[in-house]
């Protein structure tokens, strides 16, 4: 059961032990709004590996490896949510 923080009624973090002065408020485990804020935890962090995986792809097209070109176009893609484009036989 966590503890739970929480800025203008809204939950900001969860806490395996009470955090005095901030997190004080103990819910169940299957809260819906403890739920609601993992779901919303686990958005941002699939965010922030999709930028990871573009940068690291941007900085192979700066130093010239080969297939940074194709790594683009598949997260360009994959990010409009179309197929990706076939592979160059070459």
């Amino acid at each position: 059961m966590p503890y739970v923080e929480r800025r203008a009624g809204k939950i900001v973090g969860v806490y395996a032990n009470r955090q005095p002065g901030y997190a004080d408020e103990l819910l169940a485990d299957n809260d819906a709004e403890v739920a609601a804020y993992y779901a919303e935890l686990n958005v941002v962090r699939s965010a922030a590996l999709n930028l990871e995986e573009v940068y690291l792809a941007l900085r192979d097209k700066l130093q010239g490896k080969p297939g940074a070109d194709q790594k683009l176009d598949e997260l360009a893609a994959r990010f409009a949510g179309k197929p990706s484009p076939p592979e160059d036989p070459q």
